[in-house]
């Protein structure tokens, strides 16, 4: 069987890294041949195909993408909304590509930023191909954002847009609503990797007709797995006696991650009696512009964006607590790289985050918002027994994404559509 996987990056942002994961995990599998094909690719690896493999290609690629945004420019509610819709306008045709050709099965990825056009996705549906589509996000089932905030519009028809200017029921969502409904057909099976978005989909206008499933993403438990805390924190010349509390994401101050409530939540947390006060340290793996602007309260330390797996690895076995307060996440990397290097975490109960936390087992499930339950969450971490909470961890790292679980998941649902 041979399967082609599909993705606009190949190491660039959580659904390309989860493509890839996939690709890797399907390879290890009996009767399965797996590549993975981008539009960009950001390293060597000689099992992994970029479609723009020339410099016209890569120049053309590039214009692609600048026509686009500034297309979208009249749209464009502020800066910092750029890359929450998308339209999809321009792409590349791959239904030539020699790895498409001899495919038995199309699984797409996150196609966005001018890689795949929807003239592009029909040209692939036309293929009459199977294809299984994973949604990373929200944007296969909805007229052009990848998050909905609290818009349920994708459940009838999209139109009157809180993302974009000059909304209103025929606006660009509306129209791109209805380019999806007349695009998708019966051979694409959706599959969403956290129940969250499973149930999202299912609530959906444009996906009631398909098949749609949840399988998670996969995680290789022989690369994110427990490692000597001290020597970890050696590597980073992080203190061996604080209580060291780790933040990810790739942009530090991005709302949805939730930087201001984990630092309303620290603010309360160094200004309370709590024990923990005098001990208490915080790392943040990720990218910042200044890092002066971001105040946690407590000692920082500030790692930068680690590429190095290894290096990532050690990150999480250096800290003893995990914090992701993200507002809208489907199935973050971060939390399932964290539990599976036996590392426990506290998040809000939001998007497919209970998913991977079992509330007080391997973490801790905080109130939606709520910055007084965070420190609950923090404090209750902090006071289990350490190796029974951390083996609670990795117990369900293996149980519900190492490779062995997940791949067999996904090989089922070709064979059906096979």
């Amino acid at each position: 069987m041979k399967v082609l996987v599909i993705s606009t990056y190949e190491t660039h942002g959580g659904g390309s890294i989860a493509a890839k994961r996939l690709t890797a995990a399907l390879s290890k599998s009996e009767g399965v041949e797996a590549k993975l094909l981008v539009n960009v690719a950001q390293t060597k690896d000689p099992s992994v195909a970029e479609v723009a493999d020339t410099k016209w290609k890569k120049w053309m690629r590039k214009l692609r993408f600048i026509v686009e945004s500034i297309l979208f420019l009249p749209y464009e509610l502020s800066k910092k909304e750029r890359y929450s819709f998308s339209t999809a306008y321009f792409g590349t045709d791959i239904t030539k590509h020699p790895l498409v050709r001899e495919a038995d099965i199309l699984h797409l990825h996150w196609i966005n930023q001018s890689f795949l056009s929807h003239k592009n996705l029909r040209q692939l549906i036309e293929l009459g191909k199977p294809m299984v589509v994973t949604m990373h996000d929200v944007w296969y089932f909805t007229g052009g954002c990848h998050y909905t905030r609290e818009c349920d519009h994708f459940m009838q028809e999209c139109g009157n847009c809180i993302l974009i200017k000059h909304s209103g029921e025929n606006d660009l969502s509306h129209r791109i609503w209805k380019i999806k409904r007349d695009m998708y057909s019966d051979q694409m099976k959706f599959v969403a990797c956290s129940n969250w978005l499973a149930d999202l989909a299912r609530t959906s206008s444009l996906l009631k007709p398909n098949y749609i499933t949840c399988i998670p993403n996969p995680i290789d438990r022989s690369v994110f797995k427990k490692k000597d805390r001290i020597l970890s924190r050696k590597q980073f010349n992080l203190p061996e006696d604080k209580i060291l509390l780790l933040f990810v994401a790739v942009k530090i101050d991005n709302e949805r991650k939730g930087y201001h409530y984990l630092s309303a939540a620290l603010k309360n947390l160094f200004e309370s009696d709590s024990p923990l006060k005098k001990d208490l340290e915080i790392v943040v793996m990720g990218n910042v512009d200044d890092p002066s602007l971001i105040n946690f309260y407590f000692p920082t330390h500030f790692l930068g964006r680690l590429s190095n797996v290894d290096a990532i690895v050690s990150c999480y076995n250096a800290a003893n607590l995990f914090i992701a307060p993200s507002l809208e996440d489907n199935l973050p990397n971060t939390l399932v790289e964290s539990i599976s290097c036996g590392t426990p975490a506290v998040a809000f109960k939001v998007g497919g985050i209970p998913d991977i936390i079992d509330h007080q087992y391997n973490g801790y499930l905080a109130v939606y918002k709520d910055t007084v339950d965070l420190v609950n969450g923090i404090e209750w971490v902090l006071s289990q027994d350490q190796t029974e909470i951390s083996d609670n961890c990795l117990e369900k790292a293996q149980n519900t994404f190492s490779e062995s679980v997940v791949a067999p998941q996904f090989i089922d649902l070709y064979k059906t559509m096979l």
